[in-house]
């Protein structure tokens, strides 16, 4: 996603975060509500980001950030799939929490993996709810899944750390708030990426 558009929309989720209450019936068919208010998820991110980047070896500078940064984002499926893509990228990002090797870095990752750990549980929860009988995945998401298991698949675990940590803050911000509130979220979508620009962007990658 372009700068400029990320901006926007990150900024439109941060508004449907906080006109949400504690408690509220959570819009769509997930029920991820409940990380409406995520001031203290952000901050541990940012403080594990901050740290990571005083520590960050000079080699590592030259790792891609791509496998989390590329097309397509969030906005780009709907429903089931959007679920099932969150899904995928925050699983990453605990394996590779998980696996740590700084030592430095302990005591920043533990608050931001148990987060996602818990958004993982409701991920997956909330995909079985989905989930209609028969269901297969879009082209589109198949497309995608091949690619980001091979790409992961052959990244260096240091590459792995540099793009999930330095990628938390945008996961936390707009993949899982567009997990969250769905409806609202397809609307955005709708404004941010006309039908033809979707269709285009569906076609280039099948």
């Amino acid at each position: 996603m372009e700068p400029k558009t990320l901006i926007l929309a990150m900024a439109a989720l941060t508004i449907l975060s906080t006109e949400a209450s504690p408690g509220k019936a959570p819009l769509g068919i997930c029920r991820l509500s409940k990380y409406w208010n995520l001031p203290s998820h952000l901050k541990a991110a940012q403080d594990l980001r901050d740290k990571y980047e005083e520590t960050m070896q000079p080699n590592v500078w030259k790792c891609s950030r791509k496998i989390l940064q590329q097309r397509p984002s969030v906005f780009h499926f709907k429903g089931h799939d959007r679920l099932v893509f969150v899904e995928k990228k925050v699983a990453l990002a605990v394996r590779v929490l998980e696996n740590i090797s700084n030592s430095e870095l302990s005591k920043y990752v533990s608050k931001p993996l148990h987060i996602l750990e818990d958004i993982r549980r409701s991920l997956k929860r909330c995909q079985e709810i989905s989930k209609a009988p028969g269901h297969q995945p879009s082209q589109h998401l198949d497309t995608w899944l091949q690619e980001f298991n091979r790409n992961k698949d052959l990244e260096f675990q240091e590459c792995l750390e540099k793009t999930v940590i330095l990628n938390l803050i945008q996961m936390l911000n707009e993949d899982i708030k567009c997990a969250a509130y769905m409806d609202k979220c397809d609307k955005m979508a709708q404004h941010l990426f006309p039908a033809q620009v979707l269709t285009t962007a569906n076609q280039k990658r099948e």
